[in-house]
């Protein structure tokens, strides 16, 4: 069998350990869990069998190359922020207005739990004259507590609903609403004005977190 140098047994473990710090040097990766580049390491302890010089370097390029690719794909992976928000898509937004859907008819059909259901535990509703309603409920009482609902011939309407993400993975939204009397033909208008919304994601999904209401169109209110 052909002798192997010095030199080249040298250059060999000079690679290997050139691998070796390229993966787990300090401050540099993350070794999350166990995992990331540092768990390839055992690649690079490995003993490499010098049977020729030949199949000795070629060995060490390989282990050389493959070392550097994982420092590389380890390098995008760890610069994903820990706390991403997850991507708000069309389908956040539908669900989002299927919240007013629930809001709406649970109103207007007198069906309590299809109201509450719109909410978050904690939700805070502010009614147009500046009272709020916090929790379930408080909420519940407000819906019990609405004059004559038995006799209320009214619908609750939604449209250009503007709902956009923030920035601690929650939404907020603008929508307008209208109230119209349906016992007269055509049907009247009664009164109308904007919600200004948040939401927020729960173990069940999207929900109201905050309602404020304005009758007309007092944009200055919004901030307040």
């Amino acid at each position: 069998m052909p002798a192997v140098s010095a030199a080249t047994s040298h250059g060999s473990r000079e690679r290997v350990g050139m691998v070796k710090r390229l993966l787990c040097r300090p401050g540099r990766l993350s070794t999350r869990g166990g995992g990331g580049p540092c768990a390839i390491q055992w690649a690079a302890q490995q003993p490499v069998k010098l049977d020729s010089g030949g199949t000795d370097m070629r060995r060490s390029h390989i282990l050389t190359s493959v070392g550097l690719l994982a420092v590389l794909a380890a390098l995008g992976w760890s610069q994903i922020p820990s706390n991403a928000q997850p991507a708000f898509t069309g389908a956040d937004i539908a669900e989002i207005q299927q919240l007013f859907v629930r809001y709406n008819q649970g109103l207007d059909f007198q069906d309590e739990e299809l109201f509450l259901s719109a909410w978050a535990d904690d939700a805070v509703l502010t009614s147009g004259d500046g009272i709020p309603f916090a929790g379930r409920e408080e909420l519940r009482k407000r819906f019990r507590d609405r004059p004559d609902p038995e006799g209320m011939t009214i619908t609750h309407n939604n449209t250009s609903s503007l709902i956009t993400p923030t920035a601690d993975g929650g939404a907020r939204g603008r929508t307008y609403w209208m109230v119209i009397d349906v016992t007269v033909a055509p049907p009247s208008i009664m009164a109308a004005g904007y919600y200004f919304d948040t939401f927020k994601r729960t173990p069940d999904g999207w929900r109201i977190a905050t309602r404020g209401s304005q009758r007309g169109w007092d944009w200055r209110l919004e901030s307040q």
